[in-house]
């Protein structure tokens, strides 16, 4: 009887968590992640929500803790390692991102389907220097999403620094690609681009 208290219990701090985090209340939503927590200390799912309230009030390295405890008891769970991946990203830790996303991709093969996590291993890839990984990611993209804006601007992008810069060009002037704004490029009298940094990613919930 206790354990069915219990798990009651967990399940509806769970929801109210879930229901406060859909309405943006993230410091109460924490409020009840916490309770899961305290009846069960690694409730992966419970960790992970916590994780994405932290990130969205930009408590980064309180994220990162939360997420790194779920992979304590869920190490296979590829959406935290995709996240952890994003923060990563986002705080300028290019290496830990790129290798948080490839174990994601790993573990869960369907994200190569999803246009907004290969956006993210494309640009990821790219701060590595891992120029043809990031190439093929976009061109992933735009087999999904011909309209896909940003990944014209990231196709571009790779090819710059393929040094393939008529591709670079025709790539970063599609009509399709990223707002003008975001389409500015430095023709130098060899004909090579220099390309501007690439929109920064923003966080999703998990």
């Amino acid at each position: 009887m206790e354990e069915l208290v219990k798990y009651v219990r967990i399940k509806w701090w769970l929801f109210c968590g879930k229901q406060k985090g859909k309405r943006k209340r993230y410091s109460e939503a924490l409020g009840c992640f916490a309770r899961v927590t305290a009846a069960d200390p690694l409730h992966a799912f419970a960790l992970a929500q916590a994780a994405h309230c932290f990130n969205k009030l930009e408590r980064y390295d309180e994220a990162i803790d939360a997420y790194e405890c779920a992979l304590q008891s869920a190490p296979h769970y590829a959406q935290v390692h995709a996240h952890l991946g994003q923060i990563y990203g986002g705080l300028g830790r290019n290496r830990e991102a790129y290798d948080s996303l490839q174990r994601a991709f790993r573990m869960r093969p369907k994200l190569k389907e999803d246009p907004y996590w290969l956006y993210a291993l494309g640009h990821s890839s790219g701060n590595v220097e891992r120029w043809g990984e990031a190439l093929a990611a976009f061109q992933k993209i735009l087999e999904l999403d011909k309209k896909h804006g940003n990944a014209w601007h990231g196709l571009g992008w790779a090819y710059s620094h393929l040094s393939r810069d008529l591709e670079a060009i025709a790539a970063y002037e599609n009509p399709r690609s990223s707002s003008p704004s975001r389409r500015k490029w430095i023709a130098t009298e060899a004909g090579f681009c220099n390309w501007l940094p690439l929109p920064r990613l923003r966080f999703t919930s998990t």
